[in-house]
């Protein structure tokens, strides 16, 4: 990997228990690779606190606060006072993005009511308080449109991303003609997700593209199975720069201008 390259890692959760006993080594093993910048993503705001003090202790790392779609039911918090935590935790230097949040029906639709409820209240912060929010999808592609779609019609100042996307090329159109930005994983390195490919290619424009690991989660080869990690996003690099028939430098600068152009707290402070 050249030493000129300068990557933003989009979405990575470096809280996570995995990586408790070597944050530093993590995050020096990913400046060791041209990593940069990274936004640890919240899932539970009850851990949001410890979140934040990485975030305050490392420079290159920005966090976000919100609940995961798989955790509304166990984070008990209430309904009502979540926009009034969501904003008053909004107005750290550090958070730079709420969530992340969405639909999540892979195990159950039990909650589905809930699940949007609660995105409906991160949607509502993040026009309130100008943040992007961070939009999670998985197996509820058509609700997911309709929900957003319904609720960017009333407000067009909300901005946001698709993290790790895996939807289809409908899913795709719909979220760029809100403004949202596609943020590819380690996903676009597998076989099986090989559809990925010319939607990224064709249809997600190179202004509009953002590149995570998802890490600890979905480690791309050479590193399947393994721990995933900010580092290993040079491999996630090197398949969109071929995917897009552009350089990995042209895409390292193009997703971390682009990074820089959501995420605009960051950009003031960089």
């Amino acid at each position: 990997m050249k030493k000129n390259l300068s990557i933003v890692d989009s979405h990575c959760h470096l809280d996570w228990h995995s990586f408790s006993h070597e944050q530093q080594a993590t995050i020096r093993r990913a400046s060791h690779a041209g990593v940069e910048t990274m936004l640890s993503i919240n899932t539970h705001i009850h851990s949001f606190p410890r979140l934040r003090a990485m975030a305050e202790t490392y420079p290159q790392v920005w966090c976000s606060v919100g609940i995961h779609p798989c955790y509304v039911e166990e984070e008990g918090i209430d309904e009502e006072s979540l926009f009034d935590t969501l904003c008053a935790h909004g107005r750290h230097e550090k958070v730079i993005a709420f969530g992340e949040t969405g639909l999540d029906y892979k195990d159950t639709r039990e909650n589905a009511r809930k699940q949007k409820r609660l995105l409906t209240i991160h949607l509502e912060a993040a026009c309130h308080c100008d943040i992007p929010v961070v939009i999670h999808m998985r197996e509820a592609e058509e609700d997911t449109i309709r929900h957003i779609g319904s609720f960017y019609k009333n407000n067009k100042t909300l901005r946001g991303v698709i993290h790790c996307f895996s939807g289809s090329r409908h899913f795709a159109e719909q979220a760029l003609s809100w403004g949202f930005f596609i943020s590819v994983s380690g996903l676009i390195t597998y076989p099986s997700c090989a559809f990925l490919l010319p939607i990224i290619k064709d249809v997600v424009p190179l202004s509009r593209l953002l590149l995570e690991t998802d890490s600890p989660f979905l480690a791309p080869p050479p590193h399947r199975g393994k721990r995933n990690e900010p580092a290993f996003i040079i491999h996630t690099l090197a398949k969109t720069a071929s995917c897009k028939n552009i350089s990995q430098q042209e895409l390292a600068q193009a997703t971390t201008d682009n990074f820089f152009t959501l995420f605009t707290k960051a950009r003031t402070q960089r």
